[in-house]
This record gives C-alpha cells, structure tokens and sequence, in this order.
C-alpha cells in the first residue's frame, strides 16, 4: 500500500511540472541609419497574423515576430549566415525580422533573443524553402526581390561575435522591403509548481488511496 501511495504521489506531482518553453524575442533597436533619425523604432508584433513580404508595412520601423516553436527539421536545410546546413531532426524555434520602408531608407540595429541564433535565412530561395516548416496564420508573400540583395554588403545580417543571443543588421531596402528569417535554439523545458488543478488531482488520489487502505 505504502508503494501504491508513494506512485500516485510521483504521479500527479509530475502533472505540470514540465512544459515546453519558448525561445522569444527579448529586444531590439534601430542604432542608426535614415531609419533612426527619421523616427523609427524597433517594433514586436505579438500574435501577428497577417501578410508580410511586399510593401505591406511601408513605413521606418524594423519590425520582428516569434513565428514558430518545437520545430524538428524532417530533412536538411540550407541557411546563409551561421550554421549553413541543418541536419535533419535540428530542433528549432523561428523567428521573422523586416524592414519596409515606403521609400529608399537605410537602417542600422540589432535583434536578441533568448536563445543562441544558429542560422539566418537571407535569401529567397532559402526563406521560401523554411517557410514550410512553419505552422501559422501568416501569409509569407514571395515577389522576386524578397530577402536581400548582397551587394557590396549593403543588405547584410549576421550573428555577434561576442553575444551569440543577437543578430546585428545593416538594410538598404525599398520595393518590396528587406526580409530575413532566424532559427535558434530552442529554450529547454521549464519546471514549475503544480497548477491548482493538479493539485485538485492531486488530492483526489491520495484521498483515494486513504480510502482504499481504510477498507483493508
């Protein structure tokens, strides 16, 4: 019996203890460019649901999303910047950063998140290739000159040398905009106390567990 009662109690106890957790944005910032002195800001769209990828925005904002969680690769995946190929099974978590401006503007900045970045997807055919791993309601539009355009560097991202959490940019971009995806690591499980109805189970298997002993 005493074993019986030591099982329910592992049992339930471990009933929201763990949960996913999710690899986020944490910050960003427009550290120069036309962008910063004509106003812009680094904007965080939460719950995002809508187009984005050919002047849908058209404004000085750098804009960024957390798009998707728990994404376990089912074949090999070619990035730009970072780790250049993903094996198949690399779990990751992804994210979606743009810069729109209505007419030619420059922008400076940075993105962190709270995961190590391990790839940035700058170019079309790599952004149109993850955009089937993702599993949510926006519609990624996908004209010729969506990602960036490498030349001379002046559409470049790439990941800190000292702070491996944070991707640094540097955008040229007019029609249709400058668009990039990040995959990072994704956050571990989290643990924490059992939510009440766990507890409310909780009580009700030791209750019965008592009652069973009773009747012995």
């Amino acid at each position: 019996m005493k074993r019986f009662c030591a099982l329910v109690l592992l049992t339930l106890l471990g009933v929201g203890l763990s949960s996913k957790a999710e690899a986020l944005i944490v910050t960003g910032q427009i550290t120069g460019g036309t962008a910063l002195t004509q106003g812009g800001s680094f904007i965080e769209l939460i719950g995002f649901n809508g187009a984005v990828g050919n002047n849908t925005f058209q404004n000085n904002n750098l804009y960024g999303f957390n798009e998707d969680q728990d994404i376990a690769l089912p074949s090999a995946l070619t990035a730009d910047v970072g780790m250049l190929n993903l094996p198949t099974g690399t779990e990751v978590a992804s994210h979606y950063i743009f810069f729109d401006p209505r007419n030619t503007q420059t922008v400076h900045g940075f993105v962190e998140f709270d995961q190590d970045v391990l790839a940035i997807m700058t170019s079309r055919p790599n952004l149109m290739a993850s955009d089937l791993l993702i599993t949510n309601s926006v519609t990624y539009l996908n004209p010729v000159l969506r990602g960036l355009e490498p030349i001379t560097n002046r559409d470049i991202a790439w990941i800190d040398a000292v702070n491996s959490n944070r991707i640094n940019l540097r955008f040229r971009a007019s029609t249709p905009g400058d668009y990039i995806r990040i995959f990072t690591e994704q956050a571990p499980p989290s643990h924490s106390a059992p939510e009440p109805a766990s507890m409310l189970l909780l009580g009700a298997g030791l209750s019965g567990a008592f009652f069973l002993r009773r009747r012995k």
